[in-house]
């Protein structure tokens, strides 16, 4: 036995001392009777509290619970709830130090990047992996990819982008007419694409003049008859992802894009290297990107329909009517549809025409490093599209010195990344090429233009950045008319220059296109910096709503 003292009196009393841990919530209950509301209470109180969350674990655990599964529970609640507490997103920003504003403005960029880069990832692995499946193929097949797909992403996806960027800003505007936006871009995107995929059939022409031999412009032929068939289902695709995200239903398209790493990947290996009876050869890679596209199209189709038609309803009763089509089109055609199109990365593919005159070695060493550039993009984009919808949220909220917090965080974050891809880039070294193919020449030529493609995406994360703060700050367009009009003017021209005449080859072309991306990211910076200092570099409507928030 053992005794125990009040604190406050002179009352002393006896507890025995092999309390079990189910019964010391009612020893601290009885040790509060004595100790009242003095602030030993507030110490009993506590004590209770952790007491009760504690013994939750060691206490009988319920049948219809398994203990592991609410052990493991219970961590993870407490783990993301202690993060929360560290990292308020609702505390107000005069009350936070310099050091906890960017801390929480990190922690909440890394929360909201991750399933940002693992959906994009997902995705991209359909356009990733029939260029390590041809690669290892024959040089050959890979270089008749890498004029294929230079086709396919300028007249093919980038106007299907180009659609689907003006569908964001209509469908943000617009919160009521999110169905008849969509039916009417589909509309609109069948009439431009479906021509644009006749006139592939022609491509052959284009590669004669070009000076292409017959087995290149049979195979280039071949890859875009097949890739043709699954443009209808790529364009659904984008148009349900905006439809699900506008009804707050992303986690569909979320959880259906996570069946395209493994389908793509599988379905490669089967048709291109499988067993003989599913071979395809050649054929097979892009037969397996035009499958993938419509397996998830049906499997989003499936959530979409339902959704469609319940959203539908609720439009109705609401009555709300759309313009008519003519006002309709024109409205989505002058909400960027033709500056995306002109503003899309094209600069990168359109080298790959002019690597057709350096050889198939080249065009097959451009294909290696156009996936090295795609793939490492998918970190910076992750990160401009966290950051902005971030910076956006701050802005209209009044929340400056927040916003600054957040785009000061994803610099911060671009910088890392693009220093950490380029020593892992420049440590691999000549055994880099040797994921794309087995050809010893192909690899050379990689290896030699690697130090370019470092220095490109280096600077091509940092211009992401500026394109993402721009946008911020009101000037959505600029900075993709800069740097459209830098590679136009200075990096192809320069590209040639250095490729042809100095005798570069595939170096040059990126060399080129490292002048340009540097030219397009010191003025994008220069503007940026213009409009931080000036006045009206932020929008009025931004200032009205922080006056708003001050007055209420």
């Amino acid at each position: 036995m053992k005794k125990a003292v009040d604190l406050e009196g002179d009352q002393t009393v006896v507890y025995p001392l092999d309390v079990t841990i189910p019964e010391l919530p009612n020893f601290l209950g009885h040790l509060g009777q004595l100790v009242g509301d003095s602030p030993t209470a507030i110490l009993k109180q506590s004590l209770l509290q952790g007491v009760s969350e504690r013994t939750a674990l060691l206490a009988e655990p319920r049948a219809s619970v398994v203990p592991d599964l609410q052990a493991s529970r219970t961590i993870v609640t407490r783990l993301i709830g202690h993060l929360n507490r560290m990292f308020p997103e609702d505390k107000p920003e005069d009350a936070m130090s310099i050091a906890s504003l960017m801390c929480t403005e990190i922690y909440l960029l890394i929360a909201t990047c991750l399933p940002e880069l693992f959906t994009s990832a997902q995705e991209h692995a359909i356009h990733v992996a029939p260029t390590f499946s041809l690669g290892h193929l024959d040089t050959i097949s890979l270089a008749a990819s890498t004029i294929a797909n230079l086709v396919i992403s300028v007249s093919g996806f980038t106007v299907v982008q180009g659609f689907t960027s003006a569908l964001d800003s209509l469908l943000i505007s617009d919160n009521q007419m999110g169905s008849y936006w969509c039916l009417m871009t589909a509309v609109l995107m069948a009439a431009t694409v479906l021509p644009i995929l006749y006139c592939w059939s022609y491509i052959t022409v284009g590669l004669i003049l070009l000076g292409q031999d017959s087995e290149m412009v049979v195979l280039v032929s071949l890859f875009l008859n097949i890739a043709a068939v699954g443009i209808p289902a790529y364009a659904l695709n984008e148009i349900a992802k905006r439809f699900l995200a506008h009804n707050g239903l992303s986690t569909i398209q979320k959880r259906v894009a996570a069946l395209s790493a493994p389908l793509s990947i599988s379905l490669n290996y089967l048709l291109v290297h499988g067993p003989p009876a599913f071979r395809a050869g050649f054929a097979g890679a892009p037969a397996s990107s035009v499958v993938c596209h419509y397996t998830i199209s049906i499997l989003t189709a499936v959530c979409v329909l339902p959704a469609f038609f319940r959203f539908k309803r609720a439009d109705s009763s609401v009555q709300s009517t759309g313009p008519a089509f003519f006002v309709g089109s024109s409205q989505l055609l002058s909400s960027g549809v033709i500056g995306r199109a002109a503003s899309a990365e094209w600069s990168k593919h359109a080298g790959g025409l002019t690597a057709c005159m350096l050889g198939p070695r080249s065009l097959a060493a451009q294909a290696a490093l156009i996936v090295t550039v795609s793939c490492f993009n998918l970190v910076p984009r992750a990160i401009h599209t966290a950051s902005t919808a971030r910076i956006n949220v701050l802005l209209r909220r009044g929340n400056f010195r927040k916003a600054k917090g957040a785009a000061l965080a994803s610099l911060a974050a671009t910088l890392l990344v693009a220093l950490t891809f380029s020593n892992l880039v420049l440590g691999f070294g000549p055994s880099w090429g040797r994921l794309f193919t087995s050809d010893p020449m192909v690899i050379e030529v990689i290896a030699g233009t690697m130090p370019f493609i470092v220095v490109y995406q280096a600077i091509d994360g940092v211009s992401s950045w500026t394109n993402g703060a721009l946008i911020s700050l009101g000037y959505s367009a600029t900075f993709p008319i800069i740097k459209a009009s830098s590679d136009s003017s200075i990096g192809i021209p320069l590209g040639i220059y250095l490729a042809f005449v100095l005798r570069w080859n595939l170096a040059g072309m990126w060399g080129g296109l490292v002048a340009s991306s540097a030219c397009a990211l010191l003025i994008g910076l220069a503007m940026l910096v213009r409009a931080i200092y000036k006045p009206v570099g932020i929008p009025t409507t931004l200032l009205h709503s922080r006056t708003e928030a001050q007055n209420a």
